[in-house]
């Protein structure tokens, strides 16, 4: 049992497991109750931490690493512990950081990630030809998951086959199985580690055969001194880019199309403004929010008028900070006109997500193709998770392909 902090107020402890079983909503909707205590909260669940509402407190925490650190041994950005490489860059501060981050940063700009969205637009078509087939449809597992992989796949040239491998053990990182702490931390560990030798084996391939695709370029690429990436880094960069790549963006798809395929007045105002489509998409970005980024005070500090105490880990909740009603207005509601959409879907400050380009190209060709060629669709099942990311386990979903609305 976690014994609590001296510094933790009696008052804004709240029953908050990041790994539990409720479903996003559910989470919420209790921590908009939550919000009534304040804008930081604490809960005894998983090591005991902060848990960050404000949108203005999760911008001061992501914002400044020198207070707060995404580089805890062991630890990391998650609330699991257990011993393992941190992965590069995202668990890296200052110098370090920006030098393996600047490795990335070419092959993620908006110039040359937007050249992919014929090829987003090409799979996205050819999954929906298979899809329209049946009667019913699985979003996740027939259209957002493939979709997903299949662009990261191609990026860093491995075999597409490999992908339901790879799926599984990202799934089993992320969001970690087990009754308890110490069972989901081996079960994370583990996976870490067939992802890390996967990326290996990978990575010794394209030693013996060099290629025009990502592998190859961070592989060759150079630090500032010359030197090339050292191994104990090179490994946990790949497995980064595996669980960042497989993940985040099918979350946002999935959860997305379950949203509207449950109610069809968004639905009909979603296709009737495909030409507002990137706008409508930021608005999907606030409502689904995949992660759930924490940090580590490496310092003393007040935030939100609690006094956070060097050592306590601090989650960022960003799916409860884009409902912040201060920061949004109708915060509760999706408003597809929103044009000031300062959400944080993809955190901020310096380890702001380095492929958003890309995920805003496959989200704006994978919804432009489903909502053309299909006409109607309503979710006949669905389970949802929270987790390290809140996603879809499965999507059910019936789809009408003529102009004849889809029927409940």
């Amino acid at each position: 049992m976690t014994t609590r902090p001296p510094n933790v107020p009696e008052q804004l402890v709240v029953d908050y497991d990041a790994f539990g079983t409720e479903t996003p909503e559910e989470l919420l909707a209790k921590a908009e109750e939550w919000r009534k205590l304040g804008p930081v909260v604490w809960t005894d669940q998983n090591h005991g931490h902060w848990v960050v509402l404000g949108t203005p407190e999760v911008r001061v925490v992501l914002s400044d690493p020198r207070k707060f650190s995404s580089s805890k041994p062991g630890q990391g950005i998650t609330l699991t512990r257990t011993e393992r490489e941190l992965h590069v860059p995202i668990e890296m501060d200052g110098v370090d950081h920006r030098e393996y981050r600047k490795i990335l940063m070419p092959l993620f700009t908006p110039a040359r990630v937007r050249v992919l969205e014929d090829q987003a637009r090409r799979i996205s078509g050819e999954l929906l030809d298979d899809m329209v087939k049946a009667e019913e449809c699985d979003i996740v597992a027939d259209f957002a998951r493939p979709l997903a992989s299949a662009m990261f796949l191609s990026l860093v040239d491995w075999p597409l086959d490999d992908r339901h491998k790879l799926e599984v053990l990202v799934e089993q990182e992320l969001n970690p199985p087990g009754a308890t702490r110490e069972e989901k931390a081996a079960a994370k560990g583990e996976a870490v580690k067939q992802l890390a030798a996967y990326c290996r084996e990978r990575i010794e391939i394209r030693r013996r055969a060099p290629a025009d695709d990502m592998t190859s370029t961070i592989l060759n690429a150079t630090l500032a001194d010359g030197s090339p990436i050292p191994e104990n880094r090179l490994i946990p960069m790949m497995v980064l880019l595996c669980l960042a790549g497989l993940d985040t963006t099918q979350s946002v798809l999935s959860r997305s199309l379950d949203y509207l395929g449950r109610n069809q007045e968004a639905q009909a105002e979603f296709r009737d403004n495909l030409d507002l489509l990137p706008t409508m998409i930021e608005e999907l970005l606030r409502w689904n929010t995949p992660a759930v980024p924490n940090r580590t005070a490496m310092e003393d500090f007040e935030l939100g008028g609690v006094q956070i105490v060097a050592g306590d880990t601090v989650q960022c909740l960003l799916q409860a900070a884009n409902r912040d009603e201060d920061e949004f207005p109708d915060a509760w509601s999706t408003d597809f006109t929103r044009t000031v959409n300062r959400h944080v879907a993809f955190s901020v400050g310096p380890h702001k997500c380095i492929g958003s380009a890309l995920a805003r190209v496959i989200l704006n060709a994978a919804l432009d193709e489903f909502h053309t060629r299909i006409h109607g669709y309503h979710v006949v099942d669905s389970k949802a998770h929270i987790g390290a990311v809140w996603g879809m386990n499965n999507v059910r979903m019936s789809l009408t392909t003529s102009r004849e609305p889809a029927t409940v």
